[in-house]
């Protein structure tokens, strides 16, 4: 079941890519939790709940930026969760600042064929010892 896992969230990785939200959103559960402590501090809300917490969350995110493009380095199967290790980068879209967010990951939690739940951590390490997994 776990490799499905893993393919669930490849999927929604490049649904996401292609601009394909109607496929990302029918992989989440209704009630999906998406955590960003990360970048609570950027002003944005530890977590955004459902459907239309996720669309609020991106649609704030990338109206910070003139461009963004994402690296899929890692995808590990953890049992019904599936850690992502990604990199970012973006440039502002008022300042033209170019940043890079790199090697950060991703905790999607599956239940049932649909995403229950994704957390943001700042490392690798930091998501597999959530999970009580070592490096």
């Amino acid at each position: 079941m776990s490799q499905e896992d893993v393919e669930l969230v490849r999927r929604v990785y490049e649904a996401h890519e292609r601009g394909d939200f109607t496929a990302v959103l029918a992989a989440y559960d209704p009630e999906i939790e998406w955590h960003v402590l990360g970048v609570a501090e950027l002003g944005f809300d530890p977590v955004y709940i459902g459907h239309d917490g996720v669309r609020t969350f991106w649609r704030l995110w990338l109206s910070a930026w003139e461009t963004t493009s994402f690296e899929y380095d890692e995808f590990i199967d953890a049992g019904e969760h599936v850690v992502v290790v990604q990199s970012q980068r973006m440039r502002g879209r008022t300042s033209g600042i170019e940043l890079e967010w790199n090697s950060y990951a991703q905790v999607w939690t599956i239940r049932d064929a649909k995403v229950v739940r994704m957390e943001f951590f700042p490392t690798r390490g930091e998501a597999l010892e959530a999970l009580g997994l070592q490096e």
